[in-house]
């Protein structure tokens, strides 16, 4: 027996390991609450948890009343350019990594539960955003059981199952020894981010400081990835806006009209060119009201030029900027 013993602790002796190093570090800031996330540049973290974390943490001190939501598209509209067009300082940038409508309701259905007003939000949605109506998986993209209600246990069991994967342990592990994270496992790390600690916004540093280093050379090194684009015709997105979108998008109308929020829907200028679907749109227009919805879907000025984005999926900062100033000066 006491051989048996021995050889079950030794089996479970790298688990035991693992999750002693994973109690004391907790490297995706999941367990312990905290008022400050993004404590570490390295480290790709759940967006939606730790925002929603920021705000239940901070909501005393911050009162925070204007949200952004989104996909990581939203990085580039940042509360720091966003607040020059609003009223309000409060502002957080409620957004998550692959952002999808069931997220972006959650949020709402949130924040009303809570009493919490919603004054100004900015709304960016795209047809594959809007086509997602139930809760994701995965480390980055898992929703936080607050806004979901699904398992905690499940929940974190996610994240230890990710903390496990041999390259990211060892990655870690040797990251935290050295100050440095090995070459052959820099895929499971970030180069570099900075977040703001009081509105969520994340900037890409890496990708600005390569930018502002070389632009050309930037471009040069990603030009695989900008594939051609035929603006000679116009490609639509199929429909996806369906019965239970319908409730979703009705819902969150809803709650805006109960905050009497100032808000704006904006289509993402995707640099695909393809444009949302002609009956969604319509749809859109009627639950929000023409008047605040903004199309830049399809060939048009932001997403003629390759060097409006940081590459195919991301926009850069200039183009929510200008984003914002046509859409508050309408």
């Amino acid at each position: 027996m006491t051989r048996l013993l021995k050889n079950i602790l030794l089996i479970l002796l790298p688990v035991i390991v693992m999750l002693a190093v994973y109690l004391v570090y907790d490297p995706f800031e999941v367990i312990y609450a905290s008022k400050t996330h993004y404590k570490d540049p390295h480290i790709n973290y759940n967006w939606d948890y730790n925002q929603t974390e920021t705000l239940i943490r901070n909501y005393a001190e911050r009162r925070y009343d204007s949200f952004i939501f989104g996909s990581s598209r939203s990085l580039a509209f940042r509360c720091s350019d966003w607040q020059k067009h609003i009223d309000s300082t409060r502002t957080l940038h409620y957004a998550a990594a692959a952002e999808t409508l069931y997220g972006i309701h959650t949020k709402f259905t949130y924040l009303a539960a809570h009493d919490m007003p919603i004054r100004n939000c900015l709304i960016l949605l795209d047809t594959g955003l809007m086509a997602v109506t139930w809760n994701s998986s995965g480390l980055l993209y898992l929703k936080h059981p607050k806004l979901s209600g699904d398992s905690l246990a499940d929940f974190h069991l996610t994240f230890f199952r990710a903390f496990m994967d041999h390259s990211f342990f060892l990655g870690y592990v040797t990251y935290k020894a050295t100050g440095t994270v090995p070459k052959m496992f820099r895929h499971k790390f970030l180069d570099g981010q900075i977040v703001d600690p009081v509105t969520g916004d994340k900037i890409r540093s890496d990708w600005d400081k390569a930018l502002a280093e070389n632009s050309d050379r930037y471009y040069e090194n990603l030009k695989a990835f900008f594939y051609p684009r035929d603006e000679t015709k116009k490609s639509y997105h199929p429909a996806v806006i369906k019965k239970v979108q319908l409730q979703y998008l009705t819902e969150i109308r809803q709650i805006l009209a109960a905050n009497g929020t100032n808000y704006k829907v904006i289509i993402s200028p995707n640099y695909d060119q393809k444009y949302i679907d002609r009956d969604d749109l319509a749809r859109l227009q009627e639950i929000f009201g023409r008047e605040n919805v903004y199309d830049y879907s399809g060939i048009n000025d932001f997403t003629r030029d390759f060097h409006n984005y940081y590459e195919p999926s991301h926009f850069r900062p200039t183009v929510a900027r200008g984003i914002m100033e046509e859409v508050y000066r309408r």
